[in-house]
C-alpha cells in the first residue's frame, strides 16, 4: 500500500536544503510559521553558517578538480602519442637496418615480434614512458646512434611535465577527498538535528488537519514522500497429526498474487502491499488443500500456523 511519511534528507545537497529552507522560513517572521523552540532556533543558525561553508569548500575542491582533468589528460595523451611515435621509430630504424631487433631490449620491447609497449592506463603510459626514456639514454651511452624523431629529449620534456601536472591533480583530488570526508562526518549529526528539528515542526502543527499540518511542515523544508509498505504474512506449516513442518508447500495470496515455498522447516513469509482482506491457499504434496481468508493490517506482521491434513 502507499503511504505518506517523512524523508529525512540523504545528500549533502539535501541536508543543506533542508537547513537553508528552515532558516528561510525563520527569518521570515511570518505569522504562524515560528515552530521552533529558542535553543533550536540558534543551533539552527550555527548549523547553517558550519554545514553550508563545508558545502562549499567541498564543491571548490570538486570544481578546481574537474578544472585540472582535462589539463593533466592533454599532457598524458601527448606523452602517448610520443611513446607510439617512439615505438614506431624502433621498428622502422630495424625495418631500414639502422637498428638491430636486439635493441629492442633497451626499451623492454619483444625482440623477434616488436610489439609496444603497453599504452591502456595512465599507470601504463608512465611506466613505458620511462622504459623508453631509460633505454633510448642507455643505448646512446653505448654508442648507439639517437632516434631523431621523436628525440629522446622530447619525450623527457613531454613525460616531465605529466610528472608535474598529475602531482598537482593528485594533490587538488587528495584535498577534494579530505574535505569530502568532513563533511560526510558532518552530515551525520547535521541529521540528526534536522531529524529532531523536524519533529519539533511536526508538534507545533500537530493539533491542525493533516493536509494543513504536512503544508505547514513543508514551508520549513519537512520532505513528505509516497512509500510503498509491504506488510509481512509469516506462515508456519505443519502436518496435523505428527506435528512435522511441511517442506516444500507452496502458498499463495490470491488477491495480491504473491507465491512462496516453503523451507525445510515448514516457514515462509509473504509480503504484501496491500492491506485489507485476501485469501491465503497453501497446496502441498500428499495433502489437501488449505484456503484461509485472512485480514492484513498496516504496521502488523499477520503470523500464521497452519495445520494440514493428509490426503485420503
Amino acid at each position: 500500500m502507499k503511504k505518506i511519511t517523512r524523508r529525512l534528507p540523504q545528500s549533502p545537497l539535501e541536508i543543506n536544503t533542508a537547513l537553508a529552507t528552515a532558516k528561510a522560513t525563520k527569518d521570515s517572521n511570518l505569522p504562524g510559521r515560528q515552530a521552533l523552540k529558542t535553543d533550536t532556533a540558534a543551533e539552527l543558525n550555527v548549523w547553517v553558517e558550519k554545514f553550508t561553508l563545508q558545502y562549499n569548500v567541498v564543491s571548490v575542491a570538486q570544481a578546481a578538480v574537474n578544472k585540472y582533468t582535462p589539463i593533466k589528460v592533454k599532457a598524458r595523451n601527448k606523452v602517448r602519442l610520443f611513446c607510439s611515435q617512439f615505438m614506431h621509430a624502433v621498428n622502422f630504424e630495424i625495418a631500414q637496418g639502422i637498428l638491430m631487433p636486439g635493441d629492442r631490449a633497451y626499451y623492454g620491447m619483444d625482440i623477434s615480434t616488436g610489439n609496444f609497449l603497453p599504452l591502456n592506463s595512465e599507470a601504463k603510459i608512465k611506466e613505458s614512458a620511462s622504459l623508453l626514456i631509460d633505454g633510448e639514454n642507455s643505448r646512446i651511452a653505448a654508442g648507439g646512434t639517437p632516434i631523431v624523431y621523436p628525440a629522446v629529449a622530447a619525450l623527457a620534456a613531454a613525460n616531465s611535465d605529466l610528472m608535474s601536472k598529475w602531482a598537482t591533480y593528485s594533490n587538488l583530488v587528495a584535498k577534494h577527498f579530505i574535505e569530502k570526508q568532513k563533511l560526510s562526518r558532518m552530515a551525520r549529526d547535521a541529521g540528526n538535528f534536522i531529524r529532531i528539528m523536524w519533529s519539533e515542526i511536526e508538534s507545533t502543527f500537530a493539533a491542525m488537519p493533516i493536509e494543513s499540518r504536512r503544508a505547514n511542515s513543508r514551508a520549513w523544508g519537512v520532505v513528505y514522500t509516497n512509500m510503498t509498505v509491504n506488510i509481512p504474512v509469516k506462515l508456519e506449516v505443519i502436518d496435523a497429526a505428527t506435528g512435522e513442518p511441511i517442506a516444500g508447500a507452496n502458498a499463495t495470496l490470491e488477491n495480491a498474487r504473491l507465491m512462496v515455498v516453503l523451507n525445510n522447516s515448514g516457514n515462509g513469509a509473504l509480503f504484501t502491499p496491500d492491506e485489507g482482506p485476501d485469501v491465503l491457499k497453501i497446496v502441498a504434496t500428499g495433502y489437501n488443500p488449505v484456503v484461509k481468508n485472512i485480514y492484513t493490517t498496516d504496521g502488523k506482521t499477520l503470523i500464521l500456523n497452519i495445520e494440514m491434513q493428509k490426503a485420503a
